[in-house]
Protein backbone atom coordinates (compact mmCIF):
# COMPACT_ATOMS: atom_id res chain seq x y z
CA UNK A 1 0.00 0.00 0.00
CA UNK A 2 0.80 3.42 -0.24
CA UNK A 3 2.05 5.81 2.26
CA UNK A 4 -0.03 9.15 1.61
CA UNK A 5 2.02 10.50 4.65
CA UNK A 6 2.05 14.63 4.28
CA UNK A 7 4.80 14.77 2.02
CA UNK A 8 2.83 12.82 -0.30
CA UNK A 9 -0.27 14.59 -0.07
CA UNK A 10 1.84 17.64 -1.01
CA UNK A 11 3.10 16.13 -4.48
CA UNK A 12 0.01 14.82 -5.57
CA UNK A 13 -1.92 18.13 -5.17
CA UNK A 14 1.40 19.64 -6.90
CA UNK A 15 0.58 16.68 -9.44
CA UNK A 16 -3.17 17.26 -9.63
CA UNK A 17 -2.71 21.35 -10.40
CA UNK A 18 -0.29 20.85 -13.28
CA UNK A 19 -2.56 18.36 -15.07
CA UNK A 20 -5.34 20.89 -14.39
CA UNK A 21 -3.52 23.85 -15.96
CA UNK A 22 -2.89 22.04 -18.95
CA UNK A 23 -6.46 20.84 -19.78
CA UNK A 24 -8.19 23.98 -18.22
CA UNK A 25 -6.78 25.91 -21.31
CA UNK A 26 -7.29 23.28 -23.71
CA UNK A 27 -11.08 23.07 -22.52
CA UNK A 28 -11.20 26.87 -22.47
CA UNK A 29 -10.27 26.82 -26.17
CA UNK A 30 -13.05 24.03 -27.49
CA UNK A 31 -16.00 25.97 -25.68
CA UNK A 32 -14.62 29.31 -27.18
CA UNK A 33 -14.82 27.44 -31.02
CA UNK A 34 -18.23 25.92 -29.83
CA UNK A 35 -19.46 29.82 -28.95
CA UNK A 36 -18.15 31.31 -31.64
CA UNK A 37 -19.25 28.58 -34.03
CA UNK A 38 -22.84 28.91 -32.70
CA UNK A 39 -22.83 32.51 -33.07
CA UNK A 40 -21.70 32.30 -36.59
CA UNK A 41 -24.77 30.38 -37.13
CA UNK A 42 -27.29 32.56 -35.77
CA UNK A 43 -25.56 35.62 -37.29
CA UNK A 44 -25.76 33.74 -40.74
CA UNK A 45 -29.45 32.83 -40.22
CA UNK A 46 -29.94 36.51 -38.81
CA UNK A 47 -28.57 37.85 -42.30
CA UNK A 48 -30.35 35.47 -44.57
CA UNK A 49 -33.76 36.34 -42.77
CA UNK A 50 -32.79 39.88 -43.14
CA UNK A 51 -32.01 40.73 -46.42
CA UNK A 52 -33.41 42.67 -49.80
CA UNK A 53 -32.09 41.51 -52.80
CA UNK A 54 -32.73 41.49 -56.46
CA UNK A 55 -32.75 38.35 -59.12
CA UNK A 56 -31.36 39.65 -62.59
CA UNK A 57 -32.38 36.68 -64.22
CA UNK A 58 -34.32 33.49 -63.85
CA UNK A 59 -31.03 31.21 -63.74
CA UNK A 60 -30.47 33.31 -60.70
CA UNK A 61 -33.82 33.23 -59.12
CA UNK A 62 -33.44 29.74 -59.08
CA UNK A 63 -29.66 29.98 -57.92
CA UNK A 64 -31.21 31.71 -55.11
CA UNK A 65 -28.45 34.47 -56.62
CA UNK A 66 -28.94 37.72 -54.88
CA UNK A 67 -27.45 41.02 -55.90
CA UNK A 68 -27.35 44.88 -54.97
CA UNK A 69 -28.37 43.41 -51.60
CA UNK A 70 -29.44 45.72 -48.42
CA UNK A 71 -29.99 44.94 -44.79
CA UNK A 72 -33.27 45.27 -44.22
CA UNK A 73 -33.13 46.64 -40.87
CA UNK A 74 -30.71 49.23 -42.04
CA UNK A 75 -32.11 52.69 -42.70
CA UNK A 76 -30.28 53.40 -45.92
CA UNK A 77 -30.90 50.14 -48.62
CA UNK A 78 -28.76 49.85 -51.63
CA UNK A 79 -32.17 49.14 -53.46
CA UNK A 80 -35.72 51.35 -53.82
CA UNK A 81 -38.32 49.23 -55.31
CA UNK A 82 -40.36 52.71 -56.60
CA UNK A 83 -43.90 49.91 -56.28
CA UNK A 84 -46.17 52.65 -55.85
CA UNK A 85 -47.91 53.60 -59.37
CA UNK A 86 -46.06 51.00 -60.78
CA UNK A 87 -43.37 52.62 -62.10
CA UNK A 88 -41.16 50.84 -64.91
CA UNK A 89 -37.71 50.88 -62.83
CA UNK A 90 -36.01 50.20 -59.68
CA UNK A 91 -33.46 52.68 -58.31
CA UNK A 92 -30.25 50.70 -56.86
CA UNK A 93 -27.08 52.36 -55.04
CA UNK A 94 -23.98 50.36 -56.75
CA UNK A 95 -20.43 51.61 -56.07
CA UNK A 96 -21.44 54.92 -54.83
CA UNK A 97 -23.70 56.03 -57.22
CA UNK A 98 -27.46 55.75 -58.15
CA UNK A 99 -28.94 53.69 -61.04
CA UNK A 100 -32.43 52.93 -62.51
CA UNK A 101 -33.15 49.70 -63.40
CA UNK A 102 -35.63 48.66 -65.91
CA UNK A 103 -38.33 45.76 -64.45
CA UNK A 104 -38.50 44.43 -67.77
CA UNK A 105 -35.28 43.59 -67.53
CA UNK A 106 -35.10 42.00 -64.29
CA UNK A 107 -36.74 38.87 -63.16
CA UNK A 108 -37.77 39.95 -59.41
CA UNK A 109 -36.71 40.28 -55.99
CA UNK A 110 -36.24 38.96 -52.45
CA UNK A 111 -38.19 40.97 -50.43
CA UNK A 112 -37.53 42.32 -46.24
CA UNK A 113 -41.16 39.60 -45.82
CA UNK A 114 -39.01 36.82 -46.55
CA UNK A 115 -41.19 36.42 -49.51
CA UNK A 116 -40.31 35.77 -53.36
CA UNK A 117 -41.13 38.12 -56.08
CA UNK A 118 -41.42 38.54 -60.03
CA UNK A 119 -41.76 41.50 -62.19
CA UNK A 120 -43.99 41.43 -64.76
CA UNK A 121 -45.92 44.80 -66.49
CA UNK A 122 -43.49 46.82 -64.32
CA UNK A 123 -45.79 45.53 -60.73
CA UNK A 124 -44.61 42.48 -58.44
CA UNK A 125 -46.31 39.14 -57.89
CA UNK A 126 -45.51 37.00 -54.80
CA UNK A 127 -44.55 33.58 -55.98
CA UNK A 128 -46.17 30.97 -53.59
CA UNK A 129 -45.39 27.85 -55.92
CA UNK A 130 -42.69 26.79 -58.45
CA UNK A 131 -43.65 23.29 -58.61
CA UNK A 132 -45.14 22.04 -62.34
CA UNK A 133 -47.22 25.35 -62.38
CA UNK A 134 -45.75 28.83 -61.07
CA UNK A 135 -48.70 29.96 -58.91
CA UNK A 136 -48.63 34.26 -57.87
CA UNK A 137 -50.70 35.76 -55.71
CA UNK A 138 -51.03 40.06 -55.32
CA UNK A 139 -53.19 42.03 -52.60
CA UNK A 140 -55.56 44.57 -54.40
CA UNK A 141 -56.20 47.11 -52.37
CA UNK A 142 -59.56 48.51 -51.53
CA UNK A 143 -60.71 51.00 -53.69
CA UNK A 144 -63.67 53.32 -54.72
CA UNK A 145 -67.22 52.51 -54.27
CA UNK A 146 -66.70 48.84 -55.52
CA UNK A 147 -65.42 47.68 -52.18
CA UNK A 148 -63.29 45.14 -54.02
CA UNK A 149 -60.32 44.24 -52.73
CA UNK A 150 -58.13 41.09 -51.47
CA UNK A 151 -55.38 38.56 -52.67
CA UNK A 152 -55.86 37.13 -56.24
CA UNK A 153 -53.95 34.40 -57.63
CA UNK A 154 -52.64 34.33 -61.03
CA UNK A 155 -50.23 31.70 -62.72
CA UNK A 156 -47.76 30.90 -65.61
CA UNK A 157 -47.37 28.02 -67.78
CA UNK A 158 -43.54 28.48 -67.84
CA UNK A 159 -41.43 30.20 -64.88
CA UNK A 160 -40.32 33.59 -67.10
CA UNK A 161 -43.83 33.28 -69.34
CA UNK A 162 -46.80 35.55 -69.09
CA UNK A 163 -48.60 36.05 -65.82
CA UNK A 164 -51.80 35.38 -66.29
CA UNK A 165 -54.97 35.98 -64.05
CA UNK A 166 -56.45 32.64 -62.09
CA UNK A 167 -59.47 31.64 -63.88
CA UNK A 168 -61.13 28.38 -65.62
CA UNK A 169 -61.20 29.76 -68.88
CA UNK A 170 -57.85 30.93 -68.72
CA UNK A 171 -56.24 27.81 -67.57
CA UNK A 172 -58.27 26.09 -70.38
CA UNK A 173 -56.54 28.52 -72.88
CA UNK A 174 -53.27 28.40 -71.37
CA UNK A 175 -53.40 24.32 -71.12
CA UNK A 176 -55.53 24.05 -74.69
CA UNK A 177 -53.57 21.09 -75.56
CA UNK A 178 -52.94 18.88 -72.58
CA UNK A 179 -56.97 17.33 -73.13
CA UNK A 180 -56.80 15.39 -69.64
CA UNK A 181 -56.21 18.51 -67.64
CA UNK A 182 -58.45 20.77 -69.41
CA UNK A 183 -61.20 17.71 -68.76
CA UNK A 184 -60.28 17.51 -64.59
CA UNK A 185 -60.80 21.48 -64.76
CA UNK A 186 -63.98 20.94 -66.51
CA UNK A 187 -64.78 18.43 -64.45
CA UNK A 188 -63.82 20.15 -60.70
CA UNK A 189 -64.30 23.41 -60.94
CA UNK A 190 -68.29 25.21 -61.25
CA UNK A 191 -67.37 28.15 -60.16
CA UNK A 192 -64.68 31.04 -60.14
CA UNK A 193 -64.83 30.78 -56.08
CA UNK A 194 -63.99 26.80 -56.15
CA UNK A 195 -60.76 27.60 -58.26
CA UNK A 196 -59.46 30.37 -56.14
CA UNK A 197 -60.00 27.78 -52.84
CA UNK A 198 -58.32 25.02 -55.43
CA UNK A 199 -55.11 27.88 -55.98
CA UNK A 200 -54.93 28.62 -52.12
CA UNK A 201 -54.84 25.31 -51.66
CA UNK A 202 -52.27 24.29 -54.61
CA UNK A 203 -54.68 21.36 -55.49
CA UNK A 204 -54.45 23.03 -59.28
CA UNK A 205 -51.17 21.79 -59.37
CA UNK A 206 -51.92 17.84 -57.87
CA UNK A 207 -54.42 18.03 -61.09
CA UNK A 208 -51.78 19.15 -63.21
CA UNK A 209 -49.99 16.28 -62.22
CA UNK A 210 -52.32 13.86 -62.31
CA UNK A 211 -52.94 14.82 -65.69
CA UNK A 212 -49.35 14.14 -66.85
CA UNK A 213 -49.59 10.42 -65.41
Amino acid sequence: MYDLNSNNMKKLNVISRIHRNKLEPNILGYRLIIIIFVLTLFQMKGFAQDTLGVYKTLQDFQNKKLSFISICHQEKKNIKLNDFFDRPFITVRHNGKKERLRKSDLYGYHGCDQKDYRFFDNTEYAIVNTDRIYLYTKIIQESGDSGFGGELYFFSVHPDSKIIAMSKQNLMTAYKDNEKFKNLIDETFKKHEDLDVYAKQYLIVKLYEESMK
